[in-house]
């Protein structure tokens, strides 16, 4: 690497501008190879602008072939198909017969065809893998035509099309073995190994000669993938084989290859790709078996690492956001908020308006250049650290403890295909619990969220959601009125834990709430944070925002009467109660100063304005709108702006400041979002958290707008608590809140009301 950047240098210094774009090429794969990703992606892209100044497309398309990798190899496979469709533009648009033109040109080809199937698109995937490997076939290049094979295999693998991957990885083993090629050999070898884990009867012997047999061979082109994937193959290899104390082993050595290859992506990207699901994979199977083998040994200190294991994953995907929304805060272009803008208006066009083709790919380009943006925000940042933490690589139970207090208990749940388990986790105690498998979890907390929700009087779901999960908790620990819950898998869909029924009552109509305040966190990490800033003692209400043209409320304004009409197909009716709902909660909140964005003032503008003056307490009364079947693109809808209602998006929402804050959505179903194994619920909660938030409320359905019947029940018990963090009296007014209703008699006794909200807490 120490040459290559003589050679830029002394290209810098002679204006060769292409010779400066080839050294910055080089310096890009080699960056990437040793997993240094933000390095990698600068060079690539300045050798990119670098060649298009001279117009050496050639150069250029390589370039972009380097940055597609790049993101190909953190999982942002989107950006990473438009990176390698430029890349095939730019080499066909070379028009050169030079050998390493057309060689740049098949790797493109079959850079662009992996992503595509990636992306789901099969057919396309394979059109674009039959020119990459006809090009080869053409140029009478074998290494480059198995790499081809190699990758077509690496597709029909993820299509789980084992005839057709067998067939691939023959041709591909056929080819390197023809031009003795023993440094893509062990490539090969790998996939062979990973491909027998996917047949009906795995021959795992077999398996563990190959993939050991590739690791031990001095191939550069293996040792250049991210280590921790080919790790993790061979400890489920091991598994297969009944060497579970060596599978175990092999288990760690993967989640530390995890934790060494974060350290080089860029902050976000590996939460909003599928490789969080890859990378979850990882840790969680090392938890699971520390776990298994934890109960049948009696082994504390597996229990210790398992739930250590858990709570890395989960910090480092926290972790990765907040580095991101603390970047957005401190380093964004203004480029990035005119961006932020457009795609604000353009998600309310898809949203609420004609949500034509046009809408809908205006929309994902703007999506695609705020990606890049963030990414540069990577570059920079050199430590994606979590400020609070002592030690940015581990998370030790031993802390977690320290910082609970005795009447605090977190309860923190790992569901997996054959078998779950709970961590009890107390001051001075821990206990691990075996639990179902996660589809029988499921099933169970699908039928009980389901009657709860449609107002059905069926105990028996709820009964045996709750033995499920709890039944087998120790006494000392329903002793604990604060329960803090760290959920997982389908434990994050809605499901209603304010009226589970308390398996450890007599009463067997008793709920949880009877003696517990329920708070969920997203990570353990949160705990280890440091006390969250106590805000000003403000209110700042939103609500009954401006829908529509004919609402008398709007100045007459032709122009925005035209725009709506042309624009939208999707009506938003008025919230009248919601008006009286912030006025009630400003009265009873006690706060000595509020400020209430009504009507014509619901808007952004007035909003940041509001929240500059760091209050303790928002309260939105508005619509949660989302694009059909995008529940992580769900907005609050605020007044209309150019003739369609504003929508602050969870993008826009997480460059805001709002340190140590109550924020509460009474929107309908505000709790939605994206369920990202590891990763937890991605939506309007986690943008809120991202932004400095010290807890959000939610719901998780639609509840009606009755002028605020039930939050004026919660004020008034907010305004009484003085005792604990803003959090805990937020949690312990919730839980009195939902009692109170529960108590009353009536249509708003029903758990279909009250139980769909819930509180999730940053500390």
């Amino acid at each position: 690497m120490r040459e290559f950047a003589r050679a830029l240098n002394l290209a810098r210094e002679h204006h060769d501008l292409d010779r400066v774009a080839d050294c910055l090429n080089q310096l890009a794969v080699s960056h990437s190879i040793l997993f240094e990703y933000r390095a990698g992606l600068a060079s690539a892209q300045e050798a990119r602008h670098v060649a298009l100044a001279s117009r050496n497309y050639a150069l250029a398309g390589a370039a972009s072939t380097n940055i597609a990798t790049v993101y190909g190899q953190l999982g942002d496979f989107a950006s990473a198909a438009r990176e390698a469709s430029r890349a095939v533009e730019l080499l066909q648009r070379a028009q050169e017969q030079d050998p390493r033109v057309q060689r740049s040109l098949v790797k493109a080809l079959v850079n662009r065809a992996f992503l595509a199937f990636q992306d789901g698109q099969a057919a396309e995937g394979e059109k674009w893998s039959d020119a990459g490997i006809a090009l080869a076939n053409k140029l009478g290049d074998s290494a480059l035509e198995a790499l081809a094979w190699g990758e077509r295999a690496t597709m029909l693998l993820l299509e789980n099309d084992v005839p057709a991957t067998q067939a691939a990885l023959t041709k591909e083993y056929s080819l390197r073995q023809s031009i003795h090629d023993e440094d893509g050999l062990a490539v090969t070898k790998e996939h062979f190994a990973e491909l027998e884990l996917e047949k009906v009867h795995p021959d795992y012997p077999a398996a563990l000669k190959l993939i050991d047999e590739a690791f031990a061979a001095p191939s550069h082109a293996f040792k250049a993938n991210a280590q921790y994937y080919p790790i993790h193959v061979r400890a489920k290899i091991l598994m297969g084989c009944g060497k579970k104390k060596e599978a175990l082993a092999e288990f760690r050595r993967a989640v530390d290859s995890a934790d060494q290859w974060r350290q080089g992506a860029l902050p976000g990207n590996t939460t909003s790709t599928q490789t969080v699901a890859w990378l979850n994979e990882v840790y969680v199977d090392f938890a699971e078996l520390a776990a298994e083998m934890s109960l049948e040994n009696h082994d504390p200190a597996l229990l210790r690492q398992g739930l250590e294991v858990l709570a890395r994953n989960r910090a480092a995907s926290l972790r990765e956001q907040l580095m991101l929304a603390y970047g957005k805060s401190l380093r964004l272009p203004d480029s990035y908020f005119k961006r932020l803008s457009e795609l604000q208006s353009a998600q309310a066009r898809v949203t609420l308006g004609r949500n034509s083709n046009e809408d809908t790919a205006e929309l994902a380009r703007i999506r695609f250049e705020l990606a890049d943006l963030e990414n540069q925000i990577g570059i920079k940042i050199n430590n994606n650290v979590f400020p609070s933490e002592k030690n940015s690589r581990k998370i030790s139970l031993k802390d977690i403890q320290a910082r609970l207090s005795g009447e605090q208990v977190v309860l923190s749940f790992c569901l997996g295909k054959k078998k779950s388990f709970l961590w009890a986790v107390a001051e001075n105690r821990v206990n691990l619990y075996q639990l179902d498998s996660e589809g029988e979890i499921a099933a169970k907390a699908a039928r009980f969220a389901g009657s709860v929700r449609g107002g059905l009087d069926m105990p028996r779901t709820g009964a045996d959601l709750g033995q499920a999960l709890f039944g087998q908790l120790a006494s000392e620990f329903w002793q604990k009125p604060e329960w803090l819950i760290v959920g997982d898998g389908a434990l994050l869909n809605g499901v209603p834990f304010a009226d589970l029924p308390d398996p450890s009552s007599a009463c067997c109509h008793s709920p949880l709430i009877a003696k517990h305040t329920l708070r969920f966190l997203p990570s353990e990490l949160l705990l280890l944070g440091p006390k969250v800033e106590q805000p000003e003692r403000r209110f700042v209400g939103v609500a009954d925002p401006i829908y529509n043209s004919a609402d008398s409320r709007l100045a007459r304004n032709r122009n925005s009467a035209r725009l709506l009409d042309d624009a939208s197909t999707i009506s938003l009716a008025r919230l009248v109660g919601s008006e009286k709902e912030i006025r009630t909660a400003a009265r009873l909140s006690g706060m000595p100063d509020e400020r209430l964005l009504v009507g014509p003032q619901a808007t952004g503008e007035d909003l940041q304005k509001s929240l500059a003056e760091h209050p303790e307490l928002v309260h939105f009364a508005v619509h949660v709108v989302s694009p059909p079947g995008q529940a992580q693109q769900a907005a609050l809808a605020l007044s209309l702006k150019d003739g369609i209602p504003e929508l602050l998006t969870p993008e826009a929402i997480a460059t805001y400041r709002v340190p140590g804050s109550l924020i509460i959505l009474s929107g309908c179903s505000s709790g939605q979002g994206r369920k990202l194994p590891g990763a937890g619920l991605v939506g309007l909660s986690r943008a809120w958290l991202l932004a400095g938030a010290g807890a959000v409320i939610v719901s998780a359905w639609p509840t009606p707008d009755d002028s605020g019947r039930f939050f004026s029940a919660f004020y008034n018990h907010f305004q009484k608590s003085q005792s604990g963090t803003l959090a805990q009296r937020a949690a312990a007014s919730l839980q009195q809140a939902q009692l109170d209703m529960r108590r009353n008699g009536g249509y708003s006794s029903s758990p279909s009301l009250w139980a769909a909200y819930s509180i999730i807490s940053k500390e």
